[in-house]
């Protein structure tokens, strides 16, 4: 059944909706006003929920018939979860519809959206929301950088309280990372391709800062 539809809205609240265009032929006319009628109803609006909720208990092992028995753990608010509770709902609507309570019957139907617009956003957009903020909020931990790892391996190499002067000796062998030491305690050292130097001062304050760590668990390094 052919039925025209064009893209409406921006972003992760895009959708697919019917629409009419002077292109199209009587039939297909016919064709989209037939699906628009028909989905303008509850058992119309919830064809397409309910067949998708059923096939995800099918796939994992679950009755269908009895929405809401999980006889195994499952991850709260996991797909299959809300499946189980789609179907339990549907089911509450339908009785409500019957006993023409249309108040409670509005009221399931409101939550059946939640949950079926809660189900799409953690489907389509959770992984993504989620890397997003990670990269926005930057690592939980603090980096160190080239200078501060090779203190670290000094003062694991020669103590906690290892002197300064035991500290550059072991500095001035990391040609890898450190340059140079000039006569002032100046070090001049690489990281990240980039050319970096640290006075004599500035580096006291790093050592002193890099032993505190060490009473600190190893993960703290």
């Amino acid at each position: 059944m052919p039925v025209g539809m064009i893209r409406r809205g921006t972003g992760m609240l895009q959708e697919w909706v019917p629409t009419l265009t002077a292109e199209m032929s009587p039939a297909d006319v016919r064709d989209t006003l037939s699906y628009v009628v028909g989905a303008a109803s509850f058992e119309g609006w919830i064809a397409d929920v309910e067949a998708y909720a059923r096939n995800i208990l099918g796939d994992a092992g679950h009755d269908p018939e009895r929405p809401g028995c999980m006889l195994t753990p499952v991850e709260e608010g996991s797909t299959l979860v809300i499946a189980h509770e789609l179907l339990r709902l549907i089911r509450i609507a339908r009785s409500a519809i019957k006993e023409r309570d249309a108040a409670y019957a509005a009221y399931i139907s409101l939550r059946i959206g939640c949950l079926a617009c809660k189900h799409d956003l953690r489907v389509q957009w959770e992984r993504s929301a989620l890397r997003g903020r990670s990269f926005i909020e930057g690592p939980k931990a603090k980096r160190t950088d080239a200078l501060a790892r090779v203190i670290d391996d000094a003062l694991r190499e020669r103590g906690r309280n290892a002197s300064i002067e035991e500290v550059l000796d072991h500095l001035r062998g990391q040609t890898a990372i450190v340059d140079e030491i000039d006569e002032q305690g100046t070090i001049y050292w690489r990281t990240r391709g980039r050319e970096k130097e640290t006075g004599l001062k500035a580096f006291r304050n790093r050592l002193t800062a890099r032993r505190k760590l060490f009473n600190r668990p190893a993960d703290a390094m």
